[in-house]
């Protein structure tokens, strides 16, 4: 399998949002745009490098394997956020 920059890169633009992340977690009190900042971003980063890291696992190509990841993960991640 050939790599593609495009995922390449955005798993590199969520690593620095981890980082970035953690270096903006102490100064979440002094305003409520830094703790937004650090809302947004803890809302989605880790998540979305999982299902980029995901789309190259083994079988990621067959429609039923995609199909029962998404029943087992997808659908219970998107209700417990709706729920959160």
């Amino acid at each position: 399998m050939q790599r593609d920059s495009f995922y390449d890169n955005a798993r590199v633009g969520l690593i620095f949002l981890v980082v970035f992340g953690h270096l903006l977690q102490p100064y979440t009190n002094l305003s409520t745009g830094s703790q937004a900042l650090y809302t947004w971003i803890y809302t989605f980063h880790m998540p979305a490098f999982i299902l980029i890291s995901g789309f190259f696992a083994r079988g990621s190509r067959q429609p039923k394997y995609v199909l029962n990841l998404i029943n087992k993960l997808l659908l219970p991640y998107i209700l417990f956020q709706l729920m959160y």
